[in-house]
């Protein structure tokens, strides 16, 4: 039983993976996986022949300068191109990772799960949510965004609405650490019953 952890910017995706972990299953982390994809020759080779320069200083990629490339608004279609080369690619090596562990239920933490239509290749999908001024003081206290920016990056996420009509699990995030162990615990409990191995 392989399930996708996804969420928003800000709703706890991170938090539920790291209870999950403690309590004993493997979680693998997609931007980890994804990252990874870019030191690929097929990848360097189709990244620096679609934006026409080297990206790759000292054969490696400059995140910085990438994502200045894709996350202009009028450079949408170069997003989509490094999105289509990069996820189909992440999403075959988290795949390979739950199976090679041999264990009866895996999770993989996919923050645009949705938006890069990968929801089929997961058994079920587990979706993590909070209220937006929720998620908002949580981004600007704990990675020091300013509320332009966060705003911009969930005007790139699918609403939180339309992916709680999809999911099959919905853990809500709005409380305190206390609170959120006790739901993801429930929620083990009720997947390793059906699931898992008592």
């Amino acid at each position: 039983m392989h399930i996708a952890i996804t969420g928003n910017i800000g709703s706890g995706k991170s938090s539920v993976s790291r209870i999950l972990r403690s309590l004993g299953y493997p979680v693998f982390d997609a931007d980890s996986i994804a990252k990874a994809q870019y030191e690929k020759a097929e990848v360097k080779a189709a990244i620096n022949d679609y934006f026409h320069e080297d990206l790759y200083k000292n054969g490696v990629i400059d995140p910085a300068c990438l994502s200045q490339l894709i996350f202009q608004d009028t450079r949408i279609e170069a997003r989509q191109f490094v999105e289509a080369l990069i996820h189909p690619l992440a999403l075959e090596d988290l795949n390979r990772l739950a199976i090679e562990s041999k264990e009866p239920i895996v999770f993989s933490e996919v923050p645009l799960l949705y938006e890069s239509h990968g929801e089929t290749n997961f058994d079920r999908v587990l979706l993590v949510t909070c209220d937006d001024d929720v998620a908002d003081k949580r981004l600007m206290e704990q990675r020091g965004l300013d509320l332009k920016e966060i705003r911009r990056r969930r005007k790139l996420q699918l609403s939180p609405k339309i992916k709680a009509i999809l999911a099959d699990d919905i853990i809500e995030n709005n409380d305190n650490e206390t609170s959120l162990v006790d739901k993801v615990s429930r929620y083990s409990d009720k997947i390793r019953s059906v699931y898992g191995k008592k």
